[in-house]
């Protein structure tokens, strides 16, 4: 991703439009990123809502997919309270 400073991006409006129909484009303000501009592709893939029917598939897709997770579990069907 390129950085480009305000005044370099009203500058280079066209070029930056051009460049980010292929790769993003970060606009900077005083040093600090404030803004990118993506491509309508990549604007309309995140805009697009995923949808996940099942409890199943959000875990398969969830990055949590071949970890070794230990998980202790109770064979008990009740808990304890104070009463």
């Amino acid at each position: 991703m390129r950085a480009w400073n305000i005044q370099d991006a009203k500058a280079k409006f066209c070029q930056i439009i051009k460049e980010a129909e292929s790769d993003p484009q970060e606009i900077c303000k005083n040093g600090k990123p404030v803004a990118v501009i993506i491509s309508i592709e990549e604007y309309n893939a995140l805009k697009k809502p995923k949808k996940i029917k099942r409890l199943g598939d959000l875990l398969r897709s969830s990055g949590l997919v071949g970890l070794e997770l230990e998980i202790d579990c109770s064979d008990k069907t009740y808990r304890d309270i104070d009463l």
